[in-house]
């Protein structure tokens, strides 16, 4: 029976064990799990859909893999993916999931927050404050 990989990765990711040979790395077994989630898909028509997450279908002996596959563990533990046994609507899985944001582009909120942080962290200027440009010439 096949297993589901739940992803909220927003691009596909390539588990795979590689074999050492004096000289060389050999690919050995990989498996590709789909990602895109949190990208805009063109659906019907002129609507944009965006999907939450994104579910791959594995087999017995893949879904094992990719429990051992230290990469696959470490994306578990951050809560991008995740083995389930039965094919449910990604989206519907992914609600409890972390969403990949580390590629989404910044916001003017995201922007004025990390000045914030940054000047709280330093004791520099506040998120209201803006640089000045000087330079070393002489007038």
């Amino acid at each position: 029976m096949a297993k589901h990989v739940i992803s909220t990765l927003s691009a596909d990711t390539k588990y795979t064990q590689w074999g050492k040979t004096p000289g060389l790395n050999q690919e050995g077994r990989s498996v590709l799990v789909r990602g895109g989630a949190g990208v805009a898909l063109r659906g019907a028509g002129q609507q944009v859909y965006t999907p939450d997450g994104i579910r791959t279908e594995v087999s017995d002996d893949d879904a094992a893999f990719l429990a051992a596959h230290p990469q696959f563990m470490q994306h578990a533990a951050r809560g991008f993916v995740k083995i389930v046994d039965r094919p449910l609507d990604a989206d519907k899985a992914a609600q409890g999931m972390e969403p990949d944001e580390g590629s989404n582009p910044k916001t003017p909120e995201d922007v004025a927050k990390a000045a914030a942080e940054a000047a709280a962290r330093s004791g520099g200027l506040t998120s209201t404050e803006a640089l000045q440009v000087t330079t070393n010439k002489k007038k």
